[in-house]
């Protein structure tokens, strides 16, 4: 097996230390080779943990020849501006949701990765989510007949008051969980340009000056029309997925979805099935009798392949020293 790609990580919050070093840690194509933080005791845990280099700022990090990857997980409004350092440096790199604050710097970046020839990519994490899979399968499989509407809801009733709930920092919902439900839309809208319509809002249940509340609607000739919601203001939560076709419907959540076909009542259970680790069940209606087929991706998403193995190892694992 080659020498596993050397990776500096920037930022050590929730999703640097939780999700990106706890990932890479366990992985044997990557090593934790670096981190930085201007936390002394952060550092010190990834130091006695994945025996790295640590470093208190990031330009003595991406000066580092060592690296080949640095993964972006600092502030939202710092993103383009670390990921263009790394890339300049000769590294790839791995940028956390968002990728950036404004199309401006999502434009340099590209131009960056062009200009150097080095990877610029956004953890998108939550495509190879367990439920999201499913739905897609499903969508793509034609059962549903020609798909009209879908929503993907994230409710949740919540108080926040870190800096995500500031717009200085590229705070707000619409940054920070938008992007998840966002790319799924997109994914599942196909080629068509949107014709897009957002309301942001702001409620006493963050502290912050930004936005807590969203409600984005996506439509164009001959694509579905996607309704997608991000709520804190929501005490009866309903599921994250309901798709309505011309032929039947999808409804559930991370941990289980319900597929009807009105049209082949039986067709789901095999096509379901051939896509484990996601399975299918038959159920009787009690109500007319007749079987629906019901897909269940429980607790399957909660270990769901992880964006780095999707998209690192795909894409920087084959450019690696080119």
């Amino acid at each position: 097996m080659p020498e596993p790609i050397a990776v500096g990580v920037a930022g050590l919050g929730r999703a640097g230390w939780s999700l990106h070093c706890s990932t890479l840690g366990n992985m044997e194509q990557y090593a934790v080779s670096a981190v930085c933080d201007d936390d002394p005791a952060r550092r010190k845990e990834a130091q006695d943990k994945h025996g790295c280099k640590a470093y208190a700022t990031f330009d003595e990090m991406v000066a580092d020849d060592s690296l080949e990857l640095i993964v972006v997980a600092v502030p939202s409004f710092l993103h383009a501006d670390y990921a263009i350092k790394a890339m300049r440096a000769g590294k790839h790199a791995l940028v956390e949701k968002p990728f950036a604050t404004n199309v401006a710097d999502v434009d340099k970046m590209i131009a960056v990765s062009k200009e150097t020839g080095k990877l610029v990519t956004c953890s998108q994490n939550y495509r190879y989510g367990a439920d999201f899979l499913k739905v897609k399968e499903v969508v793509d499989s034609g059962v549903l007949g020609r798909i009209v509407h879908i929503r993907i809801a994230y409710h949740g009733f919540s108080r926040r008051w870190d800096w995500q709930t500031l717009k200085e920092f590229g705070g707000g919902s619409l940054n920070n969980t938008g992007p998840h439900p966002l790319d799924h839309a997109l994914i599942l809208f196909g080629d068509a340009k949107p014709e897009v319509t957002c309301h942001l809002e702001k409620t006493p249940l963050s502290l912050g000056d930004a936005d807590d509340t969203v409600k984005v609607l996506l439509k164009a000739p001959g694509a579905p029309v996607i309704d997608v919601e991000v709520l804190s203001t929501v005490a009866f939560g309903q599921e994250r997925w309901m798709v309505n076709g011309t032929q039947g419907g999808l409804y559930g959540g991370q941990n289980h979805i319900r597929v009807k076909n009105t049209i082949r009542v039986n067709c789901l259970t095999a096509k379901c099935r051939a896509s484990p680790p996601p399975t299918a069940v038959t159920t009787a209606s009690s109500s007319t009798g007749r079987k629906k087929s019901s897909t269940s991706a429980k607790s399957v998403s909660r270990t769901a392949i992880n964006g780095f193995t999707k998209t690192c190892i795909r894409r920087f694992a084959a450019t690696r020293r080119s």
